[in-house]
């Protein structure tokens, strides 16, 4: 499965199962050369960002058996869990789901 498909069904599935516990938006980063303007929240932040039960939660997608290469990313991954947040890498929609069922049934036991 191409990564863009799964980010998209992994969107739909999150906004589905989790309709007012969680909230994310797709964060895509980039260069506009034209407009000379950079956009997203930061180089190597991930695909979604969200707020899970109060928590900061950043999902990265990559098809199956990819992984966080490019230094920037493993910077934001080490600034989120340093700061408190959840960051998650997956491959799957149900990974991506788990991660976020996870979130709320930590914040509901406290």
């Amino acid at each position: 499965m191409k990564e863009s498909v799964l980010l998209s069904n992994l969107r739909l599935e999150l906004s589905k199962r989790f309709h007012g516990r969680a909230v994310f938006w797709r964060n895509n980063c980039g260069f506009n050369a034209v407009a000379k303007v950079k956009y997203g929240l930061c180089n190597g932040s991930a695909d979604l960002i969200g707020c899970v039960a109060g928590i900061f939660v950043a999902i990265e997608t990559k098809k199956p058996g990819g992984k966080v290469h490019e230094p920037d990313q493993k910077l934001f991954k080490a600034v989120v869990e340093s700061h408190g947040g959840v960051y998650a890498l997956v491959d799957n929609v149900e990974d991506g789901c788990r991660v976020v069922e996870q979130v709320i049934i930590e914040e509901d036991s406290r």
